[in-house]
């Protein structure tokens, strides 16, 4: 299943989130969501106790200027790829 973070993990309740998923899941990092990708964050900690593929938009890291901020095991990915993972995946929950 595909998980796509566009909030903020701040302004969610992102622990339930993550509660949801499943071994082997994948989250998809977008909009403020990226935010959850920054290295040492309380986001981070918590994401890393789970057993998901992760990735993160690449336009809106930049786009926020945490890129040399980000944890660097986060697969960063375009908007093509970003689709091919919708593809992907069949099931997908946005948050």
């Amino acid at each position: 299943m595909l998980y796509i973070l566009n909030y903020s993990p701040y302004l969610c309740d992102f622990a339930a989130i993550l509660r949801t998923t499943s071994i082997n899941d994948t989250l998809l990092l977008i909009s403020d969501g990226v935010i959850a990708g920054l290295n040492n964050s309380l986001a981070l900690n918590a994401i890393n106790a789970y057993s998901l593929k992760i990735y993160a938009l690449k336009n809106d890291i930049e786009a926020r200027g945490i890129f040399p901020f980000y944890f660097p095991k986060i697969k960063i990915i375009s908007y093509i790829e970003f689709v091919k993972l919708t593809e992907n995946n069949f099931q997908q929950i946005t948050w």
